[in-house]
């Protein structure tokens, strides 16, 4: 089996791949390669460019295919059955913990855009205090080429988590976590299917994420919410702009959730009172 992920994120258009020389096709493996394989670029003529060959000794390695464009990735099976290719033509992206573009920010200044904040800049913690900027991270999402199930965005209507929180529609990616009673959960986490759910459909020329790094992992405010800066265990790679910047960051120490069952029963049965209460009002 060969588990295949994009390691850099790749600009695209008219349903093919494309890249710069900055932003290149680099492809990474998972643990398992069965057999040895012929990896090529299909070209809009039907050609393959870019060929090469990966075995057992590739696993959890990469290939760069520089800055080829395609329709799709062709795999030819080198084992001697040569009716065994596999053509792959949609691609499967995973966004990070990012917010949507028109998210307003705490910063000390006031309220801001979360696509206008930029390196330098000071932004309020749920805490009172004040953090800089180190770093905006920028995650542009095809929708054409994406299953919308696994890239859209999780809204959370204005004052659906209680107290008038969020202030706006908040719109962040599903593994985003918020800190509700001291714990950190997945955005994805508090789906209810009316005051909380996965937008169904995202324009049709894409959509961007953005994530912000401070020196630690902390919460930001975002329309009010507490929500979590950027954790590199999620990696740079996948936004375009990745390369701005390096360095680990250690996290916050608090209990994460990350599926529905996981959430208490009590956080739940407020979330549904929630929901009923804006229904009847």
């Amino acid at each position: 089996m060969i588990t295949l992920t994009f390691k850099s994120t790749v600009n695209t258009a008219n349903n093919q791949l494309s890249a710069t020389a900055s932003n290149q096709l680099v492809f990474s493996f998972g643990p398992f390669i069965v057999g040895a394989w012929k990896i090529g670029l299909q070209t809009t003529g039907g050609g393959t460019v870019g060929t090469q060959t990966i075995n057992s000794a590739n696993a959890y390695g990469t290939v760069n295919f520089g800055t080829h464009t395609a329709t799709g990735i062709v795999f030819t099976s080198l084992n001697g059955a040569a009716s065994a290719t596999l053509v792959l033509n949609s691609i499967s992206a995973n966004a990070l913990n990012c917010f949507t573009a028109g998210t307003q920010i705490a910063t000390a200044q006031g309220n801001a855009l979360v696509e206008d904040i930029v390196a330098g800049d000071v932004i309020k913690t749920a805490d009172g205090k004040m953090a800089t900027v180190k770093w905006v991270g920028v995650q542009n999402v095809n929708t054409r080429l994406t299953d919308p199930k696994k890239v859209n965005p999780i809204r959370i209507c204005a004052g659906a988590l209680g107290n008038g929180l969020p202030l706006r529609d908040l719109e962040l990616s599903q593994d985003h976590t918020i800190a509700i009673d001291g714990v950190l959960i997945n955005a994805g986490a508090l789906v209810n299917g009316t005051t909380i759910y996965q937008i169904a459909q995202m324009p049709t020329d894409g959509f961007t994420y953005y994530h912000i790094e401070t020196e630690a992992h902390e919460l930001l405010l975002a329309e009010g919410v507490a929500a979590e800066t950027f954790i590199d265990y999620a990696g740079r790679d996948s936004f375009e702009n990745g390369d701005e910047a390096s360095g680990s960051v250690a996290e916050m120490a608090l209990p994460r959730i990350s599926s529905a069952r996981m959430v208490p029963s009590e956080l739940q049965t407020r979330l549904n009172e929630n929901k009923q209460s804006r229904s009847m009002a």
